[in-house]
């Protein structure tokens, strides 16, 4: 398998946490399921068969993702194919930085897997076709940079006050909204609107996936974890609270994840 992660340069590292290639990925199970992390994504598919999205109950396939996809944020976990056989490149936003490629409101794509042609136009088919005549995978990041870094739009004031306030919210997750509205100088309305519109959800969901995902760096790869420490230390309050996110988030109880788990925090092999 080829697994090969780039942190982009220069100024679209603002926006870009990372670009991944991979190839040659055999996994046993066909089908997993991806629990939400807070990021958005851009896929390029280098090979022409279609991936699919299927019912999180019946496991039915019911989307069929060709060629390239924008998998907005997701408040919800999603059954997808396991990326056998595959040959993608995957860009992962930061929170807020999809906005600025972008210069679409985020939240029309909450909970949406949609063929980029339409968020991007003909431009991605273009850029599809650049990278997979490019044999070598330094050439094919540099090409993805080079796309991405053009798409880059001005930033708007409000867009930089949301995304500083943002980062303390990163930083400190368990921030009332309140006190994040205040700060960024807007009332709460306006502050849940402007961040629904550049991360696409609204600050408190965020806040939710965030602890979660501080839940699953804590128990990943362990057999065995006392969910009510784990649980206190990312600033759940009563384990009732805690148990009802982590199956929101993951459709598992907490000690079905420890069994369930796979090789990255965020996948589940199902079947």
């Amino acid at each position: 398998m080829i697994y090969l992660v780039r942190e982009p340069e220069g100024d679209l590292s603002q926006y870009v946490a990372q670009m991944v290639y991979y190839q040659d990925y055999l996994a046993e199970h066909r089908i997993e399921r991806f629990l939400p992390d807070g990021t958005t994504n851009l896929v390029i598919d280098l090979c022409d068969e279609a991936k699919f999205i299927y019912d999180n109950n019946s496991l039915k396939p019911i989307q069929a993702c060709r060629q390239s996809w924008f998998s907005g944020m997701m408040s919800q976990y999603l059954s997808i194919d396991s990326g056998t056989d595959s040959k993608m490149l995957v860009v992962s936003f930061k929170p807020g930085g999809a906005y600025v490629i972008l210069g679409q409101p985020l939240y029309a794509f909450i909970d949406k897997v949609v063929p980029a042609s339409e968020v991007f136009g003909e431009s991605i088919n273009n850029l599809r076709t650049q990278l997979i005549e490019k044999e070598e995978t330094d050439p094919k990041f540099q090409v993805l940079q080079a796309w991405l870094q053009d798409l880059i739009q001005p930033r708007s004031f409000s867009f930089e006050v949301v995304r500083n306030t943002m980062a303390k919210l990163i930083e400190a997750p368990l921030t009332s909204v309140e006190e994040l509205a205040s700060k960024a100088g807007y009332s709460q309305k306006q502050f849940i609107h402007l961040y629904k519109t550049f991360v696409g959800i609204t600050p408190k969901l965020h806040q939710r996936i965030l602890r979660f995902n501080d839940i699953l760096a804590l128990s990943h790869k362990k057999h065995r974890i006392d969910w009510a420490a784990c649980a206190s230390e990312c600033g759940y309050h009563d384990q009732a609270h805690f148990i009802r996110d982590f199956q929101r988030f993951s459709g598992l109880n907490p000690n079905h994840y420890l069994q369930d788990q796979g090789e990255w925090a965020n996948y589940i092999p199902i079947k």
